[in-house]
């Protein structure tokens, strides 16, 4: 083997390296940018307040958090908590409608940005916070669901967050499921 060819077999060598290397190097950022990425979870709390008499009615005091688990700031949050078709549950919570300028809204109040006759889905957005900071959560505090007992029934109350990251959504990781027979 001349001097000529141990130089080439030498620089194909290093090149093979550099390339195992440079695939390497790729695979590391890729799983770095796949950490960095947004990530949120949403779920319920709550409380249930079971009537003893016929003429009382039920209720719940519930919470639903969305958490911010990423190095980013999650932007333009929004939720949905939706009650089954012809469900018997009353919701109540701090929100209002289309909220004017002269009127100052309550601390921690949400605006709901559907249809204010819809009884059965509740899309509301912050009034304040456009914004979770990175590991932050961001909550709609103690709505109520009410409902009579007098009458058999079952109900789910599902949740769903969206954001500028999240256009498609993110289901909440529980449900509140309440029947009654």
């Amino acid at each position: 083997m001349t001097d000529k060819q141990k130089i080439l077999a030498l620089i194909r060598e290093w090149n093979h390296d550099t390339l195992t290397l440079l695939s390497q190097v790729k695979k590391t950022i890729t799983a770095l940018e796949e950490q960095k990425k947004q990530q949120i979870i949403s779920y319920f709390t709550y409380s249930l307040n079971l009537a003893n008499n016929d003429n009382e009615d039920h209720f719940i005091i519930g919470t639903y958090h969305i958490q911010n688990l990423s190095h980013t700031f999650i932007t333009n949050p929004y939720i949905c908590i939706k009650l089954d078709d012809e469900s018997p549950l009353h919701f109540s919570g701090k929100y209002v409608y289309k909220p004017s300028h002269s009127t100052r809204q309550p601390k921690g109040a949400w605006e709901k940005i559907n249809d204010h006759t819809n009884r059965f889905e509740y899309w509301l957005k912050p009034f304040y916070d456009q914004q979770i900071k990175p590991f932050g959560t961001l909550s709609f505090s103690n709505f109520q669901l009410k409902w009579n007992q007098s009458e058999p029934f079952s109900c789910n109350v599902m949740g769903f967050t969206y954001c500028d990251e999240y256009k498609d959504g993110v289901n909440a990781l529980n449900q509140i499921f309440i029947s009654k027979s």
